[in-house]
This record gives C-alpha cells, structure tokens and sequence, in this order.
C-alpha cells in the first residue's frame, strides 16, 4: 500500500529544476494519506510522464496544475495545462503505440509517441485508467484515477 500523495509529490520534487521561469507548478493534495495498491515506482513513471507532457506542450509556459483528490472508491491525479491542447479529431490516437499528434506548434517537441500508451497500461494494470479532456489551443486534462485501498 502507498500513499499517492508522496508520490505525486516526489514526482513534482523530480521535474522542478526542469521547468522553465515561465512555467509555474502547482500541487494541491488532501491533508489526509490517500492510500492506493500499487507499484510506487511504475506509478511514479506515470505521475512524471502526465507532468512532464504538460509542461513540454506548453512551451509558451504558464500554469501546470497537479491535483490529488478522491471520490468513491477511487483516488486521481489530475494533471492540467494551457498549452496546445489537442483537437477532437487526433484524442483518439493519443494512447495508441507510436501515436504522435501533427500539430504544428508541437513538431520541435520530441518523444516516440510511447508515453501515454504505456502509462495508461501501468494504470490499467492498477485496475485504474488514463482519461482525457482538451482542446485545441487551450490546454488539456489528464487524470489517472485508480482504485482506493481499503
């Protein structure tokens, strides 16, 4: 059992010095543990790889918005931008091997096209899942949500 709270926190701690003086990280979590099953390090990969992206794809800079909360039987993570966001039409080869969006203010962004796919594996064998809003030009909104220990 682990506290996703540490983790997310660990994992902001990690992409800090990465941020540049436009962009502005801001996490907000309950005061109480919220506990998950879980592999702390895949988790963390997850975690890093949904605030990494929101930072890459928002090279203008501005707020990134990492939220913790519950509800049910389930805890997210919430990961926010405003950066590029992305258009109805490409949402659905985001988690997709090798799915790489063609936007144009993202084509000096690098990466494989193999971030999402994999974190929405880890988290679906957490019996939890990666979902998405966006749109085009004003952000996006990635919340893992996974189930809460009992």
């Amino acid at each position: 059992m682990i506290d996703l709270r540490q983790i997310v926190g660990e994992q902001a701690k990690a992409i800090r010095p990465l941020l540049t003086d436009h962009h502005r990280l801001e996490l907000n979590s309950p005061e109480d543990e919220v506990r998950v099953f879980g592999d702390k390090i895949r988790l963390g990969a997850v975690i890093l790889n949904l605030i990494d992206n929101a930072v890459k794809y928002s090279p203008a800079g501005g707020l990134v918005e990492v939220l913790v909360t519950t509800g049910g039987d389930h805890a997210f993570v919430s990961v926010r931008d405003h950066g590029l966001g992305i258009s109805d039409d490409d949402l659905d080869r985001l988690f997709t091997r090798f799915g790489r969006i063609d936007n144009p203010g993202a084509r000096h962004i690098g990466g494989t096209g193999l971030g999402l796919y994999l974190s929405r594996e880890i988290a679906r064998r957490h019996d939890g899942d990666i979902l998405v809003e966006s749109e085009a030009g004003l952000g996006s909104r990635f919340t893992l949500s996974l189930p809460i220990s009992p």
